[in-house]
């Protein structure tokens, strides 16, 4: 059910993915933000103007994608697909608790979320575990 590539596609390269502590550039037009669970690095959801930039009329995307990227040489992630956000989202506060991160809030195409999940992985990595959390009273 994984799946793995040698570098994240650029189609799922985006601003605003959770959680904000490393900002990796990825082209001249899409940032990333990454953190860690255990020594895992975990990316999930976020947005980008894919195919024509924002300056130029573009569509913003969201997406769900949660992924996992792992040393494949010195330089090099491997990423693998371990999960789905429940919906796209981007923006929104990630803390990080031994072991897990949780997902506070955020923006989707349709506007504010309330929504919170607590984000683990299973005992070998390779899947992740969602729960829902209490909703924020509004978005």
């Amino acid at each position: 059910m994984a799946q793995e590539t040698a570098a994240c596609p650029e189609e799922e390269v985006h601003a605003g993915s959770r959680p904000p502590v490393i900002t990796v550039a990825i082209s001249d037009r899409t940032m990333r933000e990454d953190f860690f669970i255990n020594d895992d690095l975990i990316i999930a959801g976020g947005c980008n103007f894919p195919g024509i930039p924002a300056s130029e009329g573009g569509e913003k995307r969201f997406y769900k994608g949660i992924y996992r990227g792992l040393p494949a040489n010195d330089s090099t992630l491997t990423w693998t697909q371990i999960g789905e956000l429940p919906v796209e989202a981007a923006y929104g506060v990630t803390l990080s608790l031994p072991h897990k991160l949780i997902f506070v809030g955020g923006n989707h195409s349709a506007g504010g979320l309330s929504a919170t999940y607590s984000l683990s992985l299973n005992t070998t990595g390779d899947a992740a575990i969602l729960d829902t959390l209490p909703a924020l009273p509004f978005a």
